[in-house]
């Protein structure tokens, strides 16, 4: 099938649905901002993934987030040679959890104070060690907020030192 976005977006979600006749079919999403449709292919088989995805840039790709299949696993790497955050997704509230990580670490990253008071005041609790952190953040809000303006080179240095480790990793 035709990809439904020109370019790839940074972040990726890959899962499977049954669709015609009971088969498995794949889709993949963007994780992030308008959350489309990047594509949908008539079976999940890596073969097909892989060939759906060869002619396109992949650089870009930043994060794929997957669930425990460990196919997808297998070939993300390769697929993707830039994505340094792998995320598995293994419990229905994962996606609640990871969307409430997402503003949290882009509203610090950005230094918005208004979108952290924001997430932090509309976050619902979801049973996972999210909430633990949400409530710490929200407990120390004053001092949170005061050093949100220090953030952003702490955030360029952590990148710059996550890529060097991975260049050493892969060699």
């Amino acid at each position: 099938m035709k990809s439904r976005v020109a370019r790839l977006p940074e972040n990726l979600c890959f899962d499977e649905f049954r669709s015609v006749n009971s088969t498995m079919s794949f889709i993949c999403r963007d994780t992030e901002g308008s959350h489309d449709i990047v594509a949908i292919l008539e079976n999940r088989l890596t073969k097909t993934i892989r060939e759906h995805f060869m002619n396109r840039e992949r650089a870009a790709v930043k994060s794929v987030v997957v669930d425990m299949n460990a196919q997808y696993i297998k070939f993300i790497k390769a697929l993707f040679p830039n994505a340094l955050d792998l995320i598995v997704k293994n419990h229905p509230q994962f996606e609640k959890v990871y969307d409430a990580y997402q503003d949290v670490f882009n509203a610090l990253k950005e230094k918005n104070r208004e979108r952290l008071i924001d997430v932090l005041e509309n976050y619902r609790r979801s049973g996972q060690n999210m909430d633990t952190a949400i409530s710490t953040l929200k407990k120390n809000m004053t001092t949170v907020l005061n050093s949100v303006h220090f953030l952003t080179d702490f955030f360029d240095y952590f990148h710059y030192i996550s890529r060097l480790t991975c260049i050493q990793k892969n060699g």
